[in-house]
This record gives structure tokens, C-alpha cells and sequence, in this order.
């Protein structure tokens, strides 16, 4: 798969890295769940692009925000997340991994 398949952003805050990564075809859109918007901003989701590799920093990631198709389906290929508990808004997994 391609080089620029996602966009990611990796913050650090409080000594912790939360990995934000969506579909490159979903940055700075806006999803709509029961009348309350779900933007995919590049603020927050970045403009940095990478494939495959962003399986490597989920590992390293504290916290992870997915969204999109095909990072969930990539990172539920890799048994990093269940792809059946994702939440969906407008037909689009999300999903959060939180490491304690």
C-alpha cells in the first residue's frame, strides 16, 4: 500500500504520546453522529503522511484515535485493534486505544 495512505499527528502531552491517525481521503472533513460534528481536522489528525509504518507507532503510542476504513481495517489485520467495536459515525470506524 502507499506511502501517503494516512495522516498522522503524534502529540505528547503530560509525559504521555497519543497517536492520531485517519484515512488520508477523510482529513478535514466533517462527520456527523446524531446531529453533533466529528471533524477530522489536520489540527488534530496532522498532515503527515506514512502506510504500513503506522503500525509501529501505534506500538509506541500511549493513547491511539483512529478513523477511517482502512487504519482500522489495517490495524484490526494486525490484531491491534477489534474492528467489531468500533463506533461508527456516518458508516466510518472509529476507534481509541487507551494503554494505562
Amino acid at each position: 500500500m502507499g506511502k501517503d495512505r494516512f495522516c498522522f499527528r503524534m502529540h505528547e502531552t503530560q509525559g504521555r504520546r497519543i497517536l492520531a491517525v485517519c484515512d488520508s481521503a477523510l482529513s478535514g472533513k466533517t462527520l456527523d453522529k446524531k446531529g453533533i460534528g466529528f471533524e477530522i481536522s489536520e489540527h488534530f489528525y496532522g498532515n503527515e503522511k506514512c502506510g504500513d509504518a503506522v503500525k509501529e507507532m501505534v506500538k509506541e503510542a500511549d493513547i491511539v484515535n483512529v478513523v477511517g476504513r482502512d487504519i482500522v481495517k489495517l490495524l484490526s489485520e494486525n490484531d491491534m485493534v477489534d474492528e467489531n467495536c468500533a463506533m461508527m459515525i456516518q458508516g466510518i470506524p472509529h476507534v481509541q486505544i487507551v494503554r494505562m
